[in-house]
């Protein structure tokens, strides 16, 4: 992942935790979409504790689909982040 998606990553990250707070729907749509796009390895776990945390059920799916697949789970688990945010 280079600088500018990490900084998009972590921008509708943060924008995501902010919908609530303001009925935003639509921008939680948007983010929803975005971090699906984004989805990595190096993202997939942090996602996925903010898609449960958030109650984004199409993201929690794309980040399970994406686990679903051997080589991805490995490489998730290898990382620093890995299963730490469960």
């Amino acid at each position: 992942m280079n600088a500018a998606n990490i900084y998009s990553f972590s921008a509708h990250r943060h924008l995501l935790v902010a919908v609530p707070k303001y009925d935003l729907r639509r921008l939680k749509l948007i983010c929803d979409n975005k971090l699906c796009m984004g989805l990595d390895v190096s993202t997939a776990s942090t996602t996925l504790a903010l898609a449960e945390q958030h109650s984004c059920h199409g993201l929690k799916e794309v980040v399970l689909r994406f686990l679903m697949l051997p080589s991805n789970m490995e490489a998730v688990r290898c990382t620093d982040d890995g299963w730490n945010k469960f």
